[in-house]
């Protein structure tokens, strides 16, 4: 109990180091990196860096919570938000079930290989959780209230869902427990595609999208405000996820991003927050109809 106690101890102590240097070098190169390659490849008039300059509608909600992401301030407010509830559930998950399966795999590749896919089978399912189940998908609603794609669209998300993803991302560190090596590759691969699929980017990158990698286009489907695109493309990396479990949808043109009857971008972040708990405490106890 005393070395659960000194985990959980090392863990708040890392939260209130907010200006980690390493973190915000991690961040920064690679996000201007990419932003860079999206001006030289499309141009400025396409380009995320010309919507940051104008800095109008939702790609502003997109720039703060991208500065907290990289600054270590989000988890600090999720932490606080949801008074640790979610973290410290899922420190005790880890600490009494891990199984380190990993261990027994001696090749370093073929163990990132393992880390890498089963992490991303685990996204898949987490993300299409948190749209087939209410109240989660009135938390994981505010990613897609962006109006339009910017780099930094990636970052956006709701502190709550975030805390409650903690549920479902310590699912590969338990079950396999890999070296932490292992880790960090597949979170700066998943970190450049994901910036890469929340660009002005649209190709669908030919049998490469169709079948192994989800491509720009193909996420796009996903963020559609249109219904016949709902609940399709939820792969984060691999996209034959989605063709096994019957989510695909081929890409095409999509006309507008966001949601139905959006109630973001409006009266800024803080007031985008309170409107996002108010949805999901409506949706997870809603109010009996009054008889008449």
């Amino acid at each position: 109990m005393s070395e659960f106690l000194e985990l959980v101890k090392a863990k708040l102590i890392a939260l209130i180091d907010i200006f980690d240097p390493m973190l915000i070098v991690y961040y920064f190169c690679i996000v201007i990196g990419m932003l860079l390659i999206e001006w030289l490849l499309l141009g400025w008039e396409k380009s995320s860096l010309k919507k940051i300059k104008e800095f109008k509608g939702s790609v502003k909600t997109d720039f703060f919570f991208f500065l907290i992401d990289a600054f270590n301030v989000y988890n600090l407010i999720a932490v606080i938000v949801t008074f640790g509830v979610f973290h410290l559930a899922a420190r005790l998950i880890y600490e009494t079930t891990h199984l380190d399966l990993a261990v027994h795999i001696a090749n370093p590749y073929l163990q990132f290989a393992v880390v890498f896919v089963f992490s991303d089978f685990k996204n898949y399912w987490s993300h299409r959780i948190f749209h087939r189940y209410m109240p989660f998908w009135k938390l994981h609603e505010f990613h897609h209230s962006a109006t339009e794609f910017c780099m930094l669209t990636r970052y956006r998300g709701h502190f709550v869902e975030n805390a409650v993803k903690r549920l479902f991302d310590v699912i590969p560190f338990a079950i396999l427990g890999a070296p932490i090596e292992s880790y960090f590759a597949v979170k700066v691969l998943s970190e450049i595609h994901q910036i890469a699929l929340h660009s002005s980017f649209t190709s669908d990158w030919g049998w490469l999208g169709r079948y192994i990698l989800v491509s720009p286009a193909a996420h796009r489907i996903h963020h559609s405000v249109e219904f016949d695109h709902y609940d399709k493309n939820f792969s984060n990396t691999f996209i034959f996820w989605d063709r096994i479990f019957g989510t695909y949808h081929p890409a095409v043109d999509v006309k507008e991003l966001g949601v139905e009857d959006n109630p973001y971008n409006k009266e800024g972040m803080v007031k985008d927050m309170v409107i996002g708990v108010r949805r999901f405490l409506t949706s997870l106890f809603p109010r009996k109809a009054s008889s008449q």
